[in-house]
């Protein structure tokens, strides 16, 4: 029996872009990722939104921001990826309606975590000269991914909290 330790979310991220031959921002496409899953997805002008119906899942992006559509598209594919075993096991028949606020909030907090990885992936970033001044940079991550600046600059947030929590856990052993 393997009990190795479970991959970090960017090992994950790395590994499914790597199956889809994604290696560069350029080739982040919400299009072609939904196809390769088997995902309908469409674009409307209503809020961004996943649901599931005779067992195909739809992603349903807002129209009318085409600066958010990417990241819209990566807090959506995580609710299939992250929470689409649900349904199955509690028979809420993927509508939030039925469950509690605390467990709704807890899978948007998922969801946005889990799309500051899809959108803007470590091993993409690691291969990039990013400037040093952060507003700057998240500028330059925001034109590059084709997200917002606000985006960019939280996922930057995110990647400095993690290298911090890294160099802790490697001073204190």
């Amino acid at each position: 029996m393997d009990v190795s330790k479970p991959k970090s979310l960017a090992h994950s991220i790395e590994y499914l872009y790597d199956h889809l031959n994604i290696t560069h921002p350029s080739e982040l496409d919400m299009f072609y990722i939904a196809e390769k899953f088997s995902l309908n997805i469409h674009l409307f002008p209503i809020q961004s939104r996943t649901f599931k119906k005779d067992s195909v899942y739809y992603i349903i992006i807002d129209s009318r921001y085409p600066q958010k559509q990417w990241q819209d598209f990566g807090h959506e594919i995580a609710h299939i990826f992250l929470h689409g075993w649900l349904p199955e096991i509690i028979n809420y028949g993927g509508n939030q309606l039925f469950l509690t606020n605390q467990f709704i909030q807890y899978q948007e907090i998922k969801a946005d975590l889990f799309s500051y990885e899809f959108c803007i992936p470590t091993f993409m970033l690691r291969k990039m000269e990013i400037p040093n001044h952060v507003q700057r940079a998240a500028s330059y991550i925001a034109e590059q991914f084709c997200v917002t600046n606000e985006f960019a600059y939280k996922r930057l947030n995110r990647l400095k909290q993690n290298m911090i929590k890294s160099n802790i856990a490697n001073i204190m052993g």
